[in-house]
């Protein structure tokens, strides 16, 4: 038995135990018992399209408790008709629509329209009276999913949107327009980005001493700055973000990005000069019982191997140059594009490039591993590729749909 069956089989279950499982609350809304204890769930809709507030539905299942309200209303049914009670049913029933205006799921159907794919349905909000086709983040690409994995592969080695493009039409002969390259780019940079923060925190393997560093980013003819955290044991590249300013807030807000990601703060944090980055830690990670070291190094100076004492490693340079490396490494991909548009769509790429340097890119000084299977948080794979097997293991772990 699938596992579609078995969750429309629990629903039946659940009726046949109590009918006390199931109330109605209000006209399309109902109630259903928790079987583990832990309260009531909500579900919402009529007829086909069906919510559920349980963490089973929001992990892209059609759950028991959604099954349970469909069957109840057809035994309904059934007794006034004098029928006999539906079979479960072998197709699963689809998931309601979100408006992307409104966030409502108070949407009924709305004719349809032809679009180069096939018909597809629209939707009416009755919240706020928005038309939509619902879209995923992929939910434009009409090709196989390796020319999307190739083309931000490509980007992130340094090619331009257009010469990918072309790429694409030369090996592959699939034609494309710069525009679209961008759109998948930027899809899977949001992706990538968040299934790297996602593992790693997972993980709790990130070290005990950090380094960070700040660089220029050009955004809109303006030279913005760039705050980057890196792990000095597992190379992982923590966060990093994109301000205006190099003030104590600015340090901050990376610092507690940094701090969300590995699930902890550092014994020892390494910088240069910058001002903002004492203040910084004095203000996010003070802590008298478990104080954060924070040492001022500039990055080409020739350091001691530490001894162990004061809570840092022993056996390495302290020096942040692993942090210029950093920094150049992000300069290489940045520098070519010549500047982005706004903000926003800076931050979405360089926290792509961040997802693809700690699971794709090899480190040389790790033995030609990326940072992630250095640090044991993913296997390395002989299968498929590394970023197309991310990506495959991104849509079944955290529920990303619309990636073909």
């Amino acid at each position: 038995m699938d596992m579609r069956n078995e969750r429309a089989q629990r629903g039946l279950t659940m009726i046949a135990a109590a009918e006390e499982n199931i109330r109605k609350v209000a006209r399309g809304r109902y109630q259903v018992r928790s079987q583990s204890g832990n309260g009531w769930y909500d579900v919402r809709g009529a007829g086909t399209t069906w919510t559920c507030s349980c963490p089973d539905y929001k992990n892209g299942n059609l759950c028991k408790h959604t099954w349970a309200v469909e069957f109840s209303l057809r035994l309904r049914k059934a007794i006034q008709k004098d029928d006999p009670v539906p079979k479960a049913p072998n197709t699963p029933t689809p998931n309601v629509p979100t408006c992307p205006k409104c966030q409502s799921t108070n949407v009924i159907r709305k004719a349809t329209r032809q679009c180069k794919g096939g018909i597809v349905q629209r939707y009416k909000c009755k919240a706020c009276g928005r038309r939509f086709v619902p879209m995923t983040i992929l939910s434009r690409v009409h090709v196989a999913t390796p020319l999307v994995v190739a083309a931000f592969d490509l980007w992130a080695k340094k090619v331009s949107y257009r010469q990918i493009a072309h790429h694409l039409f030369d090996v592959h002969g699939v034609k494309l327009g710069k525009s679209t390259v961008e759109r998948w780019v930027r899809a899977m940079a949001t992706m990538v980005g968040r299934y790297s923060d996602t593992v790693i925190a997972e993980s709790r393997k990130v070290g005990k001493m950090w380094h960070a560093d700040e660089t220029t980013v050009n955004i809109d003819g303006k030279l913005e700055w760039t705050w980057n955290v890196m792990d000095h044991e597992t190379r992982l590249w923590l966060a990093s973000r994109i301000s205006e300013g190099k003030d104590t807030k600015d340090a901050r807000g990376v610092l507690r990005k940094a701090v969300s990601v590995a699930g902890k703060k550092p014994g020892v944090f390494i910088t240069d000069g910058q001002r903002a980055y004492q203040d910084a830690v004095n203000k996010e990670w003070y802590d008298s019982s478990n104080p954060t070291r924070h040492m001022v190094l500039l990055p080409m100076r020739t350091h001691p191997k530490t001894t162990g004492e004061k809570g840092m490693p022993p056996g390495i340079h302290p020096g942040n140059n692993i942090m210029e490396r950093l920094q150049g490494t992000q300069r290489e991909r940045t520098k070519v594009l010549r500047g982005f548009d706004h903000q926003e769509s800076a931050q979405t790429l360089v926290d792509g490039l961040r997802g693809y340097y700690n699971l794709a890119r090899p480190h040389a000084g790790l033995g030609g591993l990326t940072p992630a299977q250095s640090a044991g948080i993913i296997e390395p794979t002989t299968d498929n590729g590394v970023l197309e097997n991310i990506l495959m293991t991104a849509r079944r772990k955290n529920g990303v749909h619309g990636i073909i």
